[in-house]
């Protein structure tokens, strides 16, 4: 049993191992690494090997922050494996800290897709790794089961999807897939919906790239829906191995009577389900309903940031299997530095800075 860092060669290996996630693990593998890479990360796989098969694993997203605050180190979605499990634990978690020194980051931080698990939070504490609060990766979601045929999967959905997916086609909404030469005009609707929602999206060359990075691959799909000649509404869904993900969605709200949304999201199921996928993630649902539902609670009607409420309403009607995850953990470095560092960033820190990185490249290409 030993630590490795794997280079391409080893790149289906890796990927393998990441296919074995019971989670959508795109975001753990090789080829979103290199995604990444071109964004400004450095990307480092690191497994433990045990008779020449890798058991467990983290692909480790390192970057620089602005005015000179060092650096950070993420593991989004993973790890991965058997990473849990007595040795591999120790080793994994060891070298994780490991890579933290050796960079000079802030923080490393983990955000494991497993289910949240008082046993796991006490066990990562063990190592040093300490809970937080702030999150990238929603922590909690809705994901749908793709395993029974269409016509059960829209039988279970609840009477309001069904009638809003049949209003859409009575409408004359049609819904089809986008190509290269259509990511303007879904950028320019994502800007629209980040104005309308309140979030900063980001630039068009981050979408333009992760849609030319997967898609050629059969795992990335751009869904658009039309009204006559009037483009409504977009997804971007991926997929990796079995499992699928809505991660990018935008619609014009003076059409929302249209239901196209809800068009939308039967055509991507469909999507998901012919390309062979298991489940469906819808992607992010308000925190507190996944705290209500790990409990054994009622799950609240509103909670602070109601435009994410209004978008569980939506996603619900499509499936009711929510799944809370652990969350985040930090191994911490600079502590003295991580606590005003959280509070200025606050949630969803990492693609709030991303995007600023962004926005602040974009300028400087301009010149």
């Amino acid at each position: 049993m030993r630590v490795v860092y794997l280079s391409s060669e080893r790149r289906d290996e890796w990927d393998e191992l990441v296919s074995q996630s019971p989670t959508f693990a795109l975001l753990q593998s090789w080829e979103w690494g290199r995604l990444k890479e071109s964004r400004g990360w450095r990307a480092l796989r690191v497994a433990v090997e045990e008779s020449n098969r890798l058991a467990a694993g983290a692909q480790v997203l390192v970057r620089s922050l602005p005015l000179g605050l060092g650096s950070v180190a993420y593991v989004p979605c993973g790890p991965v494996g058997d990473w849990l499990s007595g040795e591999f634990a120790v080793m994994l978690l060891d070298e994780l800290k490991k890579i933290a020194c050796k960079n000079g980051v802030l923080f490393l931080r983990i955000e494991p897709a497993i289910l949240h698990d008082l046993a796991v939070g006490h066990m990562l504490n063990r190592f040093g790794f300490v809970s937080s609060k702030f999150t990238n990766q929603p922590r909690a979601t809705l994901v749908l089961d793709l395993t029974p045929d269409l016509s059960e999967i829209l039988a279970q959905m609840k009477r309001v999807a069904r009638s809003r997916i049949r209003y859409a086609e009575c409408c004359g909404v049609t819904v089809c897939p986008g190509e290269e030469k259509d990511l303007p005009f879904f950028y320019e609707l994502m800007q629209a919906t980040g104005e309308r929602g309140g979030f900063l999206p980001r630039t068009y060359d981050y979408y333009e790239q992760q849609w030319r990075a997967f898609s050629h691959r059969g795992e990335a799909v751009m869904l658009l829906a039309f009204h006559k000649e009037q483009l409504l509404g977009a997804r971007m869904s991926f997929r990796f191995a079995n499992r699928a993900a809505g991660l990018h969605a935008c619609s014009r709200l003076e059409y929302s009577e249209l239901r196209a949304n809800w068009l939308l999201v039967w055509e991507e199921i469909k999507w998901a389900k012919l390309s062979g996928c298991r489940t469906l993630d819808l992607w992010g649902i308000p925190d507190e309903v996944g705290e209500a539902v790990h409990a054994g609670k009622e799950i609240p009607k509103t909670g602070p940031g109601g435009e994410l409420w209004g978008v569980y309403q939506f996603k619900r009607g499509f499936t009711q299997n929510v799944v809370y995850y652990a969350g985040a953990y930090d191994y911490v470095q600079a502590p003295l530095l991580y606590v005003p560092v959280m509070h200025i960033l606050s949630n969803r820190y990492l693609d709030r800075l991303a995007a600023v990185i962004d926005f602040a490249r974009r300028k400087a290409n301009r010149r």
